[in-house]
């Protein structure tokens, strides 16, 4: 249904015209300001703030991220695959007989390097 078919759509706008050829020019003017008041675009003051907050969020994800970070396991570095390596390895019991003087090999690295 359309709104120019309805009759009491338009005896309702026909009231209101005829209300408002009654009213006098000062009315009129100040009624037709509002409405261009209220038809202007308004100014977005939340674009101002645009850069400032994606500033705020970067620096609040960039210490989330660091923060978040897992500490550095203790030791010397090396992880437990070599470990694994050398005991599920067929190599004869030589290398154990011999720990001492790896131990001192690898000693001797550490201090010449």
């Amino acid at each position: 249904m359309n709104d120019d078919d309805d009759p009491l759509i338009g005896r309702i706008r026909s009231a209101l015209d005829e209300g408002a050829a009654n009213l006098d020019g000062a009315t009129r003017s100040r009624l037709a300001q509002a409405r261009a008041r209220a038809l202007e675009p308004r100014h977005s003051h939340w674009r101002l703030w645009l850069p400032a907050g994606g500033a705020v969020f970067a620096s609040v994800l960039a210490a989330v991220l660091w923060l978040g970070q897992p500490a550095p396991l203790p030791g010397n570095g090396f992880s437990g695959v070599a470990d694994l390596e050398l005991l599920t390895s067929n190599d004869g019991l030589e290398l154990y007989q011999e720990l001492e003087f790896y131990r001192w090999l690898e000693e001797e690295n550490v201090h010449a390097g």
